[in-house]
C-alpha cells in the first residue's frame, strides 16, 4: 500500500514550482494569440461588434478579474490564520491557479472571438488580459504581502532564499 505521508516541500522550490505554472498559463495563452491571428490580423472595427460577443467578452473579461480578486481576497483571510507554513503556501497556490484561471479563461474567449469575427478589439483585449496576468506572476515579496506571515515564518520562507 503506498505511503500517504509527503515531504513538506521548501518555500524556494514551492515558489520555483508556482513561476513555472504561472510561466506555463503566460506562454500558453500567449502562444495561443500569436498562432491564431499570425495568419491575419484583425482590424479593429467598433461599429460591426454585433451580438453576443461585443458584450459577453468584455462582461466576462471583468468578471473573471473581479471575481478572481475577490475569490483571492477571501481565501487568503483563513490562509492567514492557518498554522502550519507549508498548509499557507499550498493553499496560496491554490488560491493563485483559481484567480489566474478565471482571468485566463476570457482571455482565450477574446482570441477565439478575435479570429471568428475578424476584429482586433477583441484581440486587444485578450492581450491586455495577458498582460494582467502577467503583473500577477508569483514573486516572494508578493507571498509574504499577501500572506501576512508571523516573524517565524517569514524568517523560515525568507532562509530558504539565502542559501
Amino acid at each position: 500500500m503506498p505511503s500517504t505521508h509527503t515531504t513538506p516541500i521548501s518555500p524556494g522550490k514551492w515558489l520555483q514550482t508556482q513561476r513555472l505554472v504561472h510561466m506555463g498559463l503566460v506562454l500558453g495563452l500567449g502562444a495561443s494569440i500569436v498562432f491564431l491571428n499570425m495568419d491575419n490580423i484583425p482590424d479593429v472595427d467598433f461599429q460591426s461588434l454585433d451580438y453576443l460577443f461585443p458584450y459577453g467578452v468584455p462582461v466576462l473579461a471583468a468578471a473573471g478579474i473581479l471575481l478572481g480578486a475577490f475569490l483571492f481576497r477571501r481565501q487568503m483571510v483563513p490562509l492567514r490564520k492557518a498554522g502550519e507554513l507549508d498548509n499557507k503556501l499550498n493553499g496560496y497556490g491554490t488560491a493563485s491557479l483559481i484567480r489566474w484561471g478565471l482571468v485566463e479563461g476570457p482571455a482565450f474567449l477574446a482570441n477565439i472571438a478575435a479570429g471568428n469575427e475578424g476584429n482586433a478589439a477583441y484581440l486587444i483585449l485578450a492581450v491586455v488580459l495577458l498582460l494582467y496576468i502577467v503583473t500577477l506572476a508569483p514573486t516572494r515579496q508578493r507571498v509574504l504581502n499577501d500572506l501576512q506571515l508571523n516573524p517565524e515564518q517569514q524568517r523560515a520562507f525568507e532562509a530558504d532564499f539565502k542559501n
